[in-house]
């Protein structure tokens, strides 16, 4: 029985399926939320165990055997390294879009409640680091939600909400440097400058235009400099005011 909605292999047929390997991915991914609800000083809360069974639910077909999987995890059971689990779901051929989407309702379950904590930051780094995530995509990530916990309150003092601000504006300088980078200019180029530089990027990784095969890391890797491109030219010209 295959535990992935469009499975962790998306672009193989059934009889290419590895059901062993798959549920071992899916056991992975299950690693990765105990880690993260587990990093808030040892305080499990059900808004978290919510939010990986939302996950659950929504990639895989069965998971009621993750959610006892993941109820072992936090009673205390022995989990394997963020590395290790990295590596299962990697050598499982999740695409990067599916990889980054995990990482996205990882960020979302360490948010949800109140308090995210240092601890829970960094472990997700590490998860980001070990999935192969691209610096980019995990800036936009911290800032989106970093952003949301500054803009909604969720933090246990006013000390705390002010670090959340120095952390919003360190991270949108930083964010803003790499959207540079991710455009190949610098910070002083012309307006002119930043739509030409954007233009012969999407112009040559357009995914309707691509002659690789779809789905092939090479079709992959220009899909996502595509969104990534389009992303920071739109930070940009919101900074400078660009129509």
């Amino acid at each position: 029985k295959r535990y992935g909605k469009g499975g962790v292999f998306p672009n193989q047929p059934m009889s290419q399926i590895d059901p062993d390997a798959e549920w071992k991915a899916a056991c992975a991914v299950v690693a990765l939320f105990a880690y993260v609800i587990r990093s808030d000083n040892g305080e499990i809360k059900d808004e978290e165990i919510a939010m990986a069974h939302e996950y659950f639910d929504k990639r895989y077909y069965s998971s009621y055997d993750l959610y006892r999987k993941l109820n072992r995890y936090l009673e205390g059971t022995e989990i394997p390294s963020c590395m290790d689990c990295a590596l299962t779901i990697l050598k499982s051929k999740m695409p990067y879009g599916d990889r980054l989407e995990l990482l996205e309702s990882l960020f979302a379950t360490a948010y949800d409640s109140e308090g995210v904590c240092d601890a829970e930051i960094q472990k997700l780094r590490f998860i980001a680091k070990y999935l192969v995530i691209k610096d980019w995509d995990l800036l936009s990530l911290e800032y989106k939600y970093e952003y949301r916990k500054m803009e909604s309150g969720k933090s246990q003092s006013d000390e705390r909400t002010e670090e959340s601000k120095k952390r919003v504006d360190d991270l949108s300088d930083t964010l803003m440097r790499h959207a540079y980078s991710v455009l190949g200019i610098s910070s002083d180029a012309t307006d002119e400058e930043v739509k030409t530089a954007y233009r012969e990027i999407v112009k040559a990784c357009r995914p309707d235009k691509l002659t690789v095969p779809e789905g092939s890391k090479e079709w992959e890797e220009s899909v996502v400099r595509f969104r990534q491109t389009n992303e920071a030219y739109e930070l940009v010209c919101e900074k400078r005011g660009m129509a």
